[in-house]
């Protein structure tokens, strides 16, 4: 989560709390052996960079004092630490009736037709994210409950992106997913991404919402994409 502030401002911070820590150093202790006083401010220096990094690591440590910063800056990036419930809407109803137009010889659907295409409605599947935050990185899982099987999902690369201008706060993120029962003419694992917005309502609750779109049957133009929408329960 320190992309929420750029790299530059997190060297910045922790560069001036070190300069903070030496300066009280020669104020308490008026050092005249420098030699040896600057081994001490190294010492006293590295710990306070230490602690800084293993602090933001411990989630009880972390998400206490992100909602602190939370509190103090109220359009502040919000912690996304937590359980989320909620619904991804997939084109796969789509793809499955395009198959089935396909090998009918009674049937027929263009797929350029927008009319005919807006008439599916996606297909909704209910689905659970876990999100595990710190100072360092954001790790999420997926589970989703699909037509016959479960899938789980879970992060390679995420960065939050804060929000510019009247923009909503985003998240974008790459991941991996893995069928544990495939149909014959699936795949068993699958790379995707998504980008959603992060929209704080008057409640106080935080909704997700985006995009999400996969490599999934690439090859015979079997990419499956769709809609996440999840509020946080946790």
């Amino acid at each position: 989560m320190y992309a929420v502030f750029g790299l530059k401002k997190v060297l910045t911070f922790i560069t001036g709390l070190v300069v903070l820590v030496i300066i009280g150093l020669m104020v308490k202790e008026s050092p005249t052996n420098f030699i040896e006083f600057g081994k001490t401010a190294w010492k006293v220096a590295s710990g306070v960079v230490t602690a800084l990094i293993i602090g933001g690591s411990i989630p009880f440590i972390y998400r206490r004092v992100w909602r602190f910063y939370e509190f103090v800056f109220k359009d502040a990036y919000p912690d996304l630490s937590g359980e989320w419930k909620g619904t991804i809407d997939s084109n796969y109803s789509v793809h499955r009736a395009i198959q089935s137009a396909a090998s009918s010889p009674s049937e027929s659907l263009n797929p350029l037709d927008p009319v005919k295409i807006d008439a599916i409605s996606l297909e909704p599947f209910e689905a659970k994210l876990t999100i595990r935050a710190s100072l360092l990185k954001i790790n999420i899982l997926m589970e989703v409950q699909g037509l016959t099987d479960r899938s789980d999902s879970y992060s390679v690369a995420a960065t939050p992106v804060v929000a510019k201008n009247d923009e909503p706060h985003r998240l974008v993120y790459i991941y991996k997913s893995k069928h544990f029962k495939k149909a014959a003419d699936d795949e068993s694992n699958h790379t995707g991404a998504a980008e959603v917005q992060l929209r704080r309502h008057a409640d106080g609750s935080i909704q997700m919402i985006g995009y999400y779109w996969t490599a999934r049957n690439w090859r015979r133009a079997g990419n499956t994409a769709g809609i996440l929408n999840f509020v946080r329960v946790d």
